[in-house]
């Protein structure tokens, strides 16, 4: 059984192969099986002078590398194939008339002699990988989950796992842990869904916001501007305050003293009201506003009077109603006979006019004007 021919080379740069026999001192041959790794891609070995062989003569390049390198045919310019790491590619002389010759090029199993490389690779990260990719002749991958995986085995104890640090990520375990007015049923969730309760009698809070509205010590605010507070019942349930009742028809009872500091709006209360005198002295009338409410302003004299409103009426069809005072002689005689009317009436002001029993203007009131404007 004749044994074939084999070398192994290393390429390092562009080398010639010779026929035997044909070989120079110091070249290389050919032989019929040839192992090649090449330090760079690309890397030529040039073919023998085809016409030192006979017709039918092949030869086996198997590259066990992982770089490429060129077959050239014997001018060293044309480029016969090129042999990728881990073909195999077996050529044969087809015709031997010239030195480049015509060779036939026959690739290994679609030009592989095995699987070349073997890599592997962690998805998301979660594997340390080293030692890929696997080249010819062989090695080692090394597989190691990462820090933060092994960081997380470690953990012993039990409850909410919760990251502590990262890069690589640390962990720890934590419980719920209920604050003042707070039950919390399965703390660390060993035996089903935590569930955080508020406690039935709630204590020591400052305020309570629920929606526009903020209970904060004895004081209730709509947070909102103009907002309205609405404290409602149903049926004939009321709304009780220190003993005072009001029902669902906003009928208030119970009610002692009342203070208003405001004004009512009721249309049976009078929209403006006040007392004032005109006494004369040395020919010059003076107007006192004793008490009154939106008035701003009473101008005139001599029984002719303008009351000035400080809000202004909806409109004109307003009632006004006006008495004098008289303390005639210290009361001892009957007044004298006066009369008061209103004679313009407009949103702004109302203008009266106080007459003796002759029709004639009165020179002064120093006994008092009454006037009630109802609207």
């Amino acid at each position: 059984m004749a044994t074939a021919s084999y070398q192994k080379i290393e390429l390092t740069g562009n080398i010639t192969l010779y026929f035997p026999f044909y070989t120079p001192t110091g070249q290389l041959s050919i032989t019929d099986r040839i192992n090649v790794i090449s330090d760079q891609a690309d890397r030529e070995i040039v073919l023998p002078n085809a016409t030192q062989a006979q017709n039918g003569s092949f030869f086996l390049f198997n590259n066990v590398g992982a770089e490429s390198f060129k077959l050239m045919l014997n001018d060293g310019i044309t480029e016969l194939t090129t042999i990728l790491g881990g073909e195999v590619k077996e050529i044969s002389i087809d015709e031997n008339t010239t030195i480049n010759g015509v060779w036939s090029v026959l690739p290994y199993g679609s030009g592989q002699n095995a699987i070349t490389t073997v890599g592997a690779n962690s998805s998301n990260d979660s594997l340390i990988i080293t030692g890929e990719p696997l080249e010819p002749p062989g090695g080692t991958i090394g597989f190691q989950i990462s820090d933060s995986l092994s960081n997380l085995n470690q953990i012993a104890s039990t409850g909410f796992t919760t990251i502590t640090a990262n890069n690589p990520s640390t962990y720890a375990t934590r419980n719920l842990v209920a604050g003042s007015n707070i039950e919390i049923d399965n703390s660390d969730g060993i035996n089903g869904d935590p569930v955080i309760n508020v406690n039935n009698s709630i204590s020591n809070l400052n305020s309570v916001a629920v929606g526009d509205i903020t209970l904060s010590g004895s004081t209730i605010t709509n947070n909102n501007a103009n907002g309205d507070i609405s404290i409602s019942t149903n049926g004939t349930g009321v709304i009780s305050t220190n003993g005072v009742s009001i029902d669902v028809s906003g009928n208030i009872t119970n009610v002692n003293d009342l203070t208003v500091n405001g004004v009512f709006n009721n249309a049976y209360l009078p929209e403006a009201w006040g007392i004032f005198t005109d006494t004369i002295n040395a020919g010059v009338n003076t107007i006192v506003i004793e008490k009154s409410q939106n008035v701003d302003s009473i101008t005139g004299n001599n029984g002719n009077y303008v009351v000035n409103f400080s809000t202004p009426m909806s409109s004109i069809n307003y009632g006004v109603i006006l008495s004098l005072g008289s303390n005639y002689n210290g009361g001892a005689l009957p007044p004298p006979v006066y009369h008061a009317f209103w004679t313009v009436r407009t949103t702004n002001s109302v203008t009266i006019s106080i007459l003796d029993a002759s029709g004639e203007f009165v020179q002064s009131a120093p006994d008092g004007v009454s006037i009630v404007i109802m609207e």
